[in-house]
C-alpha cells in the first residue's frame, strides 16, 4: 500500500500550477526553457535543474533531494523516480487520457488514473483506481482560465479542497512550473492547459494558507516567487530563484 500512496501524492502535488511569465496581453512563445529553481532556508539550500533533449523535450529534472527521469515513445510517456515508473497513455490533442504505474516486482498493486478535460483542454477531473477498482478522485473548477477550487475526495471517505485567488493582470506564461510540492515549480504539460493569471492565494485545504508575489528581470519574465506562510509568528516567506534559458 506504500506505493499506492507515493503514487497518489505525486499527482495530488502535480496538479496546483503557476507559470513563469511576462505581463503581456497575449502568450509569449519565445524559445526559452525553464532551467533552475532554487531556495535558501535556514538549514540548507534545495536546487532543482531541468534538462531537455535537441527537440526541447524534458527527458530530467534533478534535485539535491530526488531525480525524475523521462522518456518518451510514440503516444507513451514514462516517468521514472526511486525505480518507480507511471506510464502515461497521451491522446491525439497531446492531453493524457489515462495514466498507470508499471509494476517493479510480480503481484504488486497497479494505480491507474483516467483524467477528464473541458472543451478548452483544462483539467477539470482524475479518478485513481487500485486494481481496476475505484481508489481516490479530484475535481477542479475553472473560471476564466483559472483553477479556482481543487476537491480530493480519498479512499477512506474524507475530503479536502483548495481554493485559489489570482492577480488580475494579464499575465501569460510559457515555463512548466507549479505549486505546491517539493518538486519545485514545474507541472507536466500533458495534463491539460495551464492557469492564465499569476496565483495570489491559496486558502487552506490540504497545504494551508500560501500567499505569493513575483520579481521580474529586465525582459519581465519571472526571476524570483515569494512564497509566504501568513499563519505563521512572524509570517514566514520562502524565496525561489527563477533561471531560464532563452535562445
Amino acid at each position: 500500500m506504500k506505493s499506492v500512496l507515493a503514487f497518489s501524492a505525486v499527482f495530488l502535488t502535480t496538479i496546483v500550477f503557476i507559470y513563469s511569465c511576462t505581463k503581456t496581453n497575449e502568450p509569449i512563445y519565445e524559445d526559452c526553457q525553464l532551467t533552475r529553481t532554487s531556495s535558501t532556508s535556514d538549514t540548507s539550500i534545495l536546487s532543482t535543474s531541468y534538462y531537455y533533449d535537441a527537440q526541447g523535450m524534458l527527458i530530467q529534472i534533478k534535485s539535491t533531494q530526488y531525480q525524475i527521469d523521462i522518456s518518451y515513445s510514440g503516444n507513451k510517456v514514462i516517468k521514472t523516480e526511486g525505480g518507480a515508473q507511471i506510464e502515461y497513455t497521451i491522446g491525439p490533442d497531446t492531453t493524457a487520457i489515462s495514466s498507470t504505474s508499471i509494476p517493479s516486482t510480480p503481484g504488486e498493486q497497479i494505480y491507474s488514473m483516467v483524467y477528464t478535460y473541458d472543451a478548452n483542454k483544462y483539467l477539470v477531473k482524475s479518478v485513481g483506481y487500485l486494481d481496476g477498482v475505484i481508489w481516490d478522485s479530484v475535481s477542479q473548477v475553472v473560471v476564466n482560465g483559472n483553477v479556482i477550487r481543487t476537491s480530493w475526495h480519498q479512499h477512506n471517505g474524507v475530503d479536502i479542497a483548495n481554493d485559489y485567488t489570482f492577480y488580475t493582470d494579464s499575465a501569460k506564461i510559457w515555463t512548466y512550473t507549479k505549486l505546491g510540492g517539493e518538486y519545485g515549480y514545474f507541472y507536466y504539460p500533458w495534463l491539460g492547459r495551464p492557469n492564465v493569471n499569476l496565483m495570489k492565494k491559496q486558502s487552506q485545504g490540504i497545504y494551508g494558507m500560501l500567499e505569493y508575489q513575483y520579481e521580474f528581470n529586465a525582459s519581465g519574465f519571472i526571476s524570483k516567487i515569494f512564497e509566504t506562510v501568513p499563519g505563521n509568528v512572524p509570517p514566514y516567506t520562502v524565496t525561489f530563484n527563477v533561471e531560464h534559458n532563452c535562445k
